[in-house]
């Protein structure tokens, strides 16, 4: 808006007068002035809000749930007194001016906080739609669609805290597949999912609000269901074995009948010091379920009860003491292949081994996965790097880059892997991600060409971090990268060889905890370039 010389010399020297002018001349700005209609969609269309620093004028206070956190703000205060308007705010724009304001530098505050709301907006906007997209990825199963155990940790906590303080019933029901192993091996992996998903399909139009059904793990699904008594809540998981036995489950090649078992446990009945023992409770009904003949729903029964369990449902208790004690073996394997490869390798596969394990805990923590998954990143990890230099020492030691059928023997490694980790039964988990190691986010990778969410996401987080420790450290046919190359490289590879969502939330990583000695300032413009670029990325 165009200043004339005489304009330039007016002053606004009274609240009324600034009001005035603000309807005259700037509808987007809202005007805190008595008699003015203050409504909660003028308050979502403002760019600015002018408020008055007077006690018998509206306070902007009174509506501050209603305004955006960009909308900015500007206090109009007398001369004579020293403003005492609270600043609500750090993250909002807030000025004051004094009276009496010259009018053009008055229009010239207006347009810059015009300008200030623009960027803010648009930031605050694009940083909304990256947390929702977060929050889906993270907080749901991209298999079926249910919450992730992540998330059911999480609403089981809160549940159980409001059943305390309420006195109210919640009972969990934990349940799976009958023989879903075998159905994976002899129909395959595809119809595993699909069995998966319709299982889950199956669950939620079964399992009405307000309870709550979740992807407990690989293969289980959980639910919870507050308010519902135990009779109630045994009914439902009848319902639902009779739902999944009564109708076959099929795709386009397969139609097969199935059963599923269900164990339940009840904090009025069971009275659980914590959601870890809720949990085991229904897992233990479950594997009672399983040795009574599956195809059932057992609720938790107190072991020290001498009727509790006979011969039968006592060998599944068994067997999950038996799964423990599995556990404590694994850990003791993994232990043993790091010292094999420390002793072929030498130093370097301990700090190579060591850092990455670092990035995991940290990345790990930055994205809040359960414990579980965590222990499944290091066990693939120790796995990959141990069995790397038992296998590749040489090639690995080699001061020039890789011929190409050097890499020919690089790119079968993942089945090599695939192949030793079958010797320990129990890596299973571990052994899904170390076979996709070698992929690419874009689908360039080996040994299958997978590409986005076809990778599991630990593999794709393996990638990142094993490819961060490795830039950071020397290589007989390189010097290490400086820090500054390291973001770069991880910049240019997202999209292509990494998650671009996960080099995001690295980037934030390193930031926060100091782990390349680059300028703040620098980081924060590399996400800030890749988060404007990625809608565009191929996700």
């Amino acid at each position: 808006m165009s200043t004339t010389p005489q304009q330039t010399a007016i002053n606004l020297e009274s609240y009324q007068a600034i009001h005035e002018k603000i309807v005259a001349d700037y509808p987007s700005v809202m005007s805190f002035y008595p008699g003015n209609n203050i409504t909660a969609e003028g308050l979502q269309k403002a760019t600015t809000i002018v408020v008055f620093d007077h006690p018998d004028y509206p306070n902007h206070l009174d509506f501050f749930y209603e305004i955006p956190p960009f909308t900015t703000i500007l206090v109009i205060s007398m001369a004579e007194k020293e403003s005492l308007y609270p600043v609500d705010s750090k993250d909002r724009l807030i000025d004051t001016l004094r009276l009496p304001i010259s009018s053009t530098f008055f229009s010239a505050k207006l347009s810059f906080f015009k300008k200030i709301y623009t960027i803010a907006a648009e930031h605050y906007n694009q940083a909304t739609l990256q947390a929702s997209q977060l929050d889906l990825l993270y907080r749901y199963d991209a298999l079926t669609g249910l919450r992730n155990r992540r998330q059911f940790t999480r609403d089981l906590e809160k549940e159980l805290e409001l059943a305390a303080q309420t006195s109210s019933e919640l009972t969990l029901l934990i349940f799976n597949i009958d023989l879903f192993n075998d159905i994976n091996k002899r129909y395959g992996l595809d119809f595993g999912d699909n069995t998966l998903n319709e299982l889950a399909a199956r669950a939620t139009t079964t399992i009405e609000r307000p309870s709550i059904c979740y992807r407990y793990s690989t293969e289980d699904f959980a639910a919870l269901l507050p308010g519902c008594d135990l009779q109630r809540s045994h009914d439902i998981a009848n319902k639902l074995r009779d739902v999944c036995s009564s109708k076959p489950f099929t795709d386009s090649s397969h139609s097969i009948s199935l059963s599923i078992s269900v164990g339940l446990s009840s904090v009025a009945l069971h009275k659980p010091d914590n959601h870890e023992k809720f949990i085991f409770m229904a897992e233990s009904a479950l594997f009672s379920a399983k040795a009574s003949g599956r195809n059932q729903v057992q609720t938790y029964l107190d072991p020290s009860s001498a009727e509790a369990y006979g011969p039968e449902i006592s060998l599944g208790l068994l067997k999950d003491k038996l799964n423990r004690i599995l556990e404590k073996t694994r850990t003791s394997a993994i232990s043993s292949l790091q010292h094999l490869a420390k002793s072929t390798a030498g130093p370097a596969h301990k700090i190579h081994a060591d850092r990455v394990s670092n990035y995991i805990n940290l990345l790990c923590e930055q994205m809040r996965f359960p414990a579980p998954l965590l222990s499944t990143f290091h066990n693939s990890i120790t796995l990959y790097t141990s069995f790397r230099f038992l296998l590749h020492n040489d090639l690995l030691a080699k001061p020039k880059k890789l011929s190409r059928e050097e890499w020919k023997i690089i790119e079968d490694f993942p089945y090599k892997i695939q192949e030793l980790t079958e010797i320990f039964d129990y890596f299973n988990e571990e052994r899904k991600l170390l076979l996709c190691q070698g992929e690419n986010y874009d689908g360039s990778g080996y040994p299958e060409g997978l590409s986005g969410d076809e990778i599991p996401i630990g593999a794709r987080i393996l990638k990142i971090v094993d490819s961060l420790a490795a830039m950071k450290g020397d290589r007989p046919y390189r010097k290490k990268l400086s820090h500054r190359e390291i973001v770069r490289e991880l910049l240019q590879g997202s999209g292509k060889q990494f998650d671009p969502v996960l080099v995001l939330q690295f980037l934030k990583v390193i930031e926060k905890n100091n782990l390349l000695d680059t300028p703040t300032d620098y980081l924060v413009q590399a996400q800030k370039d890749l988060a404007d670029n990625l809608n565009n990325l191929q996700l």
